[in-house]
């Protein structure tokens, strides 16, 4: 009941529980009454992919995403339809409640169709698409960036490093530099200041492309190579399986290695992804399906309570995924050129 905010338990043996339960990685299991959806009276819902939306559907976290959300629909006897939402074009007429009984939003919805939108019980996936709106128009759903920064710090901490990393290319990313404070607030309360590489000029688009950007990735490894061996990080954290993948490449063609010279500890659990990395770097799980179960019950929230206040935004907590396991990290990695020569 601590996990489930229930008013019974008092907020300091909650808080105390969720920190153990985020410590070990525990998920509580999760259990819907189905007559709540069997009450439904469309039993259709929409999930809205607004700017670029086939580019979307290319990025291996959001296609699991979909995927999950399409397979949670169907075993609620749900119909799910796909609505692109680019903000050109005027939304299909059938988009009404009477068609309806709810809405996802995966991406940011263009201002000209939010009114319209809002009209629609929607609940956004990955609140990093508020851009770090303050006020969200309506409700959200979204994997807890404050909690990444947390356990990413705390995982490379207990594995014995004395001085780590954080690595992203995207500056203007709000979930990611929300991972990043965290990141950096949590090592620093342990008395370690961590080496931050995030990227000042970020990259092109809405979608990260591991060939177009592999330069942004290229210039952080630089920037960490180039570190005196004595402050540079032997454990470094990286916002995605599919930068790390670059991330590997870039050190390899610096005849360093992953998992010796240097630990790596990755994001989001792509096993297409992860699989071709060697060794396979722990990672942290952002735990999609519950993520997906937690939006369907806003949305029959929504439809129970049509007059609640929007603007809730519900944070669902990561997990640590082990690697192949980490060699002892040798204590002064490949230098940078200027050291060898």
């Amino acid at each position: 009941m601590a996990l489930r905010d229930h008013p019974s338990v008092a907020p300091e043996t909650a808080g105390k529980v969720r920190e153990l339960a985020e410590r070990v990685g525990f998920r509580p299991r999760r259990h819907r009454n189905t007559s709540v959806c069997a009450g439904l009276r469309t039993h259709n819902l929409a999930l809205l992919l607004c700017q670029r939306p086939m580019e979307l559907l290319k990025v291996p976290l959001f296609a699991v995403l979909f995927q999950a959300l399409e397979a949670k629909c169907r075993a609620e006897d749900l119909q799910l339809s796909v609505v692109h939402c680019n903000g050109e074009e005027m939304l299909p007429r059938w988009l009404t409640l009477d068609r309806l009984d709810g809405t996802f939003v995966l991406g940011p919805a263009p201002l000209r169709h939010r009114a319209q939108i809002q009209q629609l019980r929607p609940v956004i996936l990955l609140a990093s698409s508020l851009n770090g709106e303050e006020d969200p128009w309506t409700d959200c759903i979204s994997f807890d960036y404050a909690q990444r920064g947390r356990l990413a710090a705390r995982y490379l901490l207990d594995k014995g490093h004395q001085r780590i990393g954080f690595l992203s290319p995207a500056p203007d990313h709000a979930g990611w530099n929300t991972v990043a404070r965290s990141f950096q607030k949590f090592a620093q309360a342990m008395g370690v200041e961590p080496f931050m590489m995030i990227s000042e000029r970020g990259y092109e688009g809405a979608v990260w492309h591991p060939l177009e950007h592999r330069p942004i990735v290229a210039d952080l490894i630089d920037r960490w190579q180039r570190e005196p061996a004595a402050s540079r990080p032997t454990g470094i954290y990286v916002v995605k399986d599919t930068i790390t993948q670059v991330v590997y490449r870039e050190l390899q063609a610096r005849q360093i290695k992953p998992g010796i010279d240097v630990e790596i500890l990755s994001t989001d659990n792509i096993g297409a992804v992860l699989s071709s990395l060697r060794p396979r770097p722990a990672t942290l799980d952002l735990n999609v399906e519950e993520l997906v179960s937690r939006a369907l019950d806003k949305v029959l929230y929504r439809i129970n309570h049509p007059d609640a206040r929007f603007g809730s935004i519900t944070w669902v907590p990561v997990a640590l995924v082990n690697g192949d396991g980490c060699s002892q990290v040798q204590e002064d990695p490949v230098t940078s050129e200027q050291e060898s020569l």
